[in-house]
């Protein structure tokens, strides 16, 4: 925490409770939509995932409890004009999307190089706030919805297509084919 601030923020905020340890994304994305309320923000900032189980679904769920818009894989962004303007990264393409605040958007690695602090900025930041919430601070009662029952590794069943007859741009052409067939390329 005391980093960013070093980095430029002006205050923190901490939601720290003993219901978090076994919650979920909903509970997760619950208590920051509640925090952003409190605090009064209109744009969210977030990393395309978290440590939630790896999901990635904590940006779009503190959006839908906002009743916000989400955008997502947000590579380059600017607010102009009263507009967040945002480049995500999709499969196969780069997207530009115009969003009006409120907003959430979930950014990916290449939004930006963070700036190292300096050491006045690093000694500033002790006397920056943070500020300590529970649960209960925001409203917010009970635990998980979800209950995992199990972890499963995924299995994948291999065709184990060799291709060992002809020349080695036969072999490509083959190869090519067989996955235009399958409708991989």
């Amino acid at each position: 925490m005391r980093e960013v601030l070093a980095m430029g923020l002006d205050e923190a905020y901490l939601v720290v409770d003993e219901a978090l340890l076994a919650g979920d994304q909903w509970l997760t994305a619950k208590a920051l939509a509640a925090v952003v309320k409190k605090v009064g923000a209109d744009l969210v900032l977030t990393a395309e995932a978290s440590i939630d189980n790896y999901t990635g679904e904590v940006p779009a769920r503190v959006a839908a409890e906002l009743g916000w818009p989400a955008v997502t894989y947000v590579r380059e962004l600017k607010v102009e004009g009263g507009k967040v303007i945002a480049k995500r990264d999709l499969e196969d393409a780069v997207e530009v999307v115009e969003v009006q605040p409120p907003a959430v958007v979930s950014v990916t690695r290449e939004i930006n190089t963070p700036r190292i602090p300096t050491l006045l900025a690093i000694r500033a930041a002790m006397k920056k706030p943070v500020n300590k919430l529970g649960l209960a601070d925001l409203g917010i009662g009970g635990g998980a919805k979800a209950e995992v029952l199990e972890y499963r590794p995924v299995s994948i069943q291999r065709k184990k297509v060799v291709v060992k007859e002809g020349t080695p741009e036969e072999k490509a052409d083959k190869l090519i084919q067989y996955l235009r067939q399958e409708g991989v390329i």
